[in-house]
Parts: structure tokens; sequence; C-alpha cells
């Protein structure tokens, strides 16, 4: 068992009263994701939230650094962050 109680949900998934999270992310952005994730590997229940829809026009990076990469490795999406970054890469 987790320790966290479980809340009513409203339509969309929305909480329907307070629910006890150990951890709370603000900000859905490329950190707090990859904070989401890292404690979700380690077994940390958590919550991330966000106050957009989760709608972007531009992306919020266009690289990948050796560090995020060890990271995409650990977390098991390597070949997956290759792969989207190989398809995006534009024409010599």
């Amino acid at each position: 068992m987790s320790g966290r109680s479980e809340a009513p949900r409203l339509g969309g998934g929305a909480l329907a009263s307070a629910t006890e999270i150990p951890v709370l992310i603000v900000g859905g952005g490329p950190v707090g994701m990859a904070l989401g994730t890292e404690l979700g590997y380690q077994g940390i229940d958590c919550l991330v939230i966000e106050r957009r829809d989760g709608t972007v026009s531009h992306p919020k990076m266009n690289m990948i650094s050796t560090r995020t990469m060890e990271f995409c490795r650990r977390w098991g999406v390597r070949t997956n962050a290759s792969a989207f970054a190989e398809a995006r890469r534009p024409e010599a």
C-alpha cells in the first residue's frame, strides 16, 4: 500500500477532495517532468501539476545533453529519445 488516500475524481481526472501526496511538483516543464520521472523510478509517489493544458506551440528545448541522455538510459527511454531527435534533425 502506498500510504496515499484515494480521493473521488471529477470529470477529466481532477481530484474532488484533498489527497495525501508525499511530493508535489509544481510545473510540468522539462525539469518538473524529469523530477517526477526520477521520483517514480525510485518508487516515490508524487504528483506533477501544471497550470496549462499541455499543448505547446514550440519545443522547450532543441537538444539533449550528454547528462540528459544518461538519465534517459537510466529510465529506459534512450531509444525513444534518440529516435525522436533523429526524426526532427534538419536535412543537411
